[in-house]
């Protein structure tokens, strides 16, 4: 009968690494800085070509302070999109360029601190139905959002390192 390896210098090395990983795995780490705005009163047809433009899903709109209003999804296209096709008499084209932004993003906002864990936020996203939160630091200042890119991102990564830390474990204690 062949005996179990299990040395206590495993099980502990396995702690620190997960303890190690917790500390670390905080949504200030994956998120997106570098945002992109738009003005509520502008164009709906003007977001639109934004998010094609710059290959985004999501837009926080800002008044002229940089305060924080609410925030424009491609969702939220999609369903100014739909309301404009069930009304006979406005086409796509007028609601495009006469409908605003503020018509159309929601408010208020889903926030999130920065030092969360991305575990309890993705916890958050999946309950609340939401694919972005708004990422604020300790003195609640907008610093960046969080999408469900970015966790897919931050899980292949993840993935990614956990094959390569379990395969160094098991050949450190030749186990296999």
């Amino acid at each position: 009968m062949m005996k179990k390896n299990s040395s206590p210098d495993f099980f502990s090395l396995a702690k620190s690494l997960n303890k190690e990983k917790n500390e670390t795995m905080q949504v200030k780490y994956i998120m997106s800085r570098n945002l992109i705005t738009i003005q509520p009163n502008e164009p709906l047809s003007k977001a639109s070509n934004m998010m094609k433009s710059e290959g985004i899903r999501h837009l926080p709109v800002i008044d002229e302070h940089g305060f924080l209003l609410g925030m424009l999804s491609d969702r939220d296209i999609k369903l100014a999109s739909i309301t404009i096709k069930n009304d006979g008499e406005k086409s796509e084209h007028y609601i495009y360029g006469h409908s605003t932004v503020q018509e159309f993003m929601t408010s208020p906002v889903h926030k999130v601190k920065e030092s969360e864990s991305i575990e309890k936020i993705t916890r958050d996203m999946l309950e609340s139905k939401v694919s972005c939160f708004v990422v604020e630091d300790e003195q609640e200042k907008t610093i960046g959002i969080i999408t469900t890119e970015d966790l897919l991102i931050f899980l292949l990564d993840v993935l990614g390192q956990e094959k390569s830390v379990l395969s160094k474990l098991l050949s450190a204690f030749k186990i296999s």
